[in-house]
């Protein structure tokens, strides 16, 4: 099992329209993996690699994939029948809104 953190969270109530406005650092296993920014203006949450590398992207992607393939599938309100997938952006927004309850 990955651990998986946010660290250096920062958030701009103001700018935030339809999601959080917010930048922090993803954390996997204590090692700095990515940057996840969301404007707050309803799109979806960017990742830039912390390694410039070659291996900054293939390390995203690796991530992703394990959170699809081992993280415990989440239903809809919507759809109730139906259970989707846990990715990259689905867990650093349940992170985000653990860090911003603290």
């Amino acid at each position: 099992m990955k651990k998986i953190e946010l660290k250096d969270v920062k958030i701009c109530d103001w700018m935030s329209e339809e999601t959080t406005c917010f930048q922090a650092t993803v954390t996997v296993d204590g090692e700095d993996i990515c940057i996840a920014k969301n404007d707050g203006k309803g799109g979806c949450t960017d990742f830039y690699p912390v390694s410039l590398d070659t291996d900054g992207q293939k390390k995203i992607d690796q991530l992703d994939s394990w959170c699809k393939d081992n993280l415990p599938k989440w239903k809809s309100h919507y759809f109730p029948k139906k259970k989707f997938d846990r990715d990259l952006e689905f867990v650093v927004g349940e992170l985000l809104e653990v860090n911003n309850e603290q």
